[in-house]
């Protein structure tokens, strides 16, 4: 939050990335629809990091997010509130969350 506040929430989804939203649309209370969801392996083995890329809608503007990560949840989670700071951004409102980077989220913990 702006005042540095630590909010967390849990939900439960159809699945764990659909927990996730969950969770942090209640923290952040914010009407939007998850229009685009897609997932890319960019790297080999089992250790593989997913790179993930969503697109929100809110009102008549799409806003995107991305993020790249070992763990597809986390990577999911970060993709998420970095559409939603760019939500913020556009729509001139406090974002709940700090990012040193406004391109990429790479900081943010979300615990489903």
């Amino acid at each position: 939050t702006p005042d540095n506040q630590e909010l967390t929430d849990a939900a439960i989804g159809t699945g764990p990335v659909d927990a996730v939203y969950k969770a942090i649309n209640r923290v952040v209370n914010v009407p939007n629809r998850l229009i685009e969801f897609s997932v890319q392996s960019v790297t080999g083995g089992i250790d593989a990091i997913g790179e993930v890329t969503i697109r929100l809608q809110y009102e008549d503007k799409i806003f995107a997010g991305y993020s790249a990560n070992t763990d597809i949840i986390v990577a999911s989670a970060q993709a998420y509130v970095n559409a939603l700071n760019r939500l913020y951004a556009a729509t001139q409102q406090q974002s709940p969350f700090s990012s040193s980077d406004s391109d990429r989220l790479t900081e943010q913990t979300v615990h489903a």
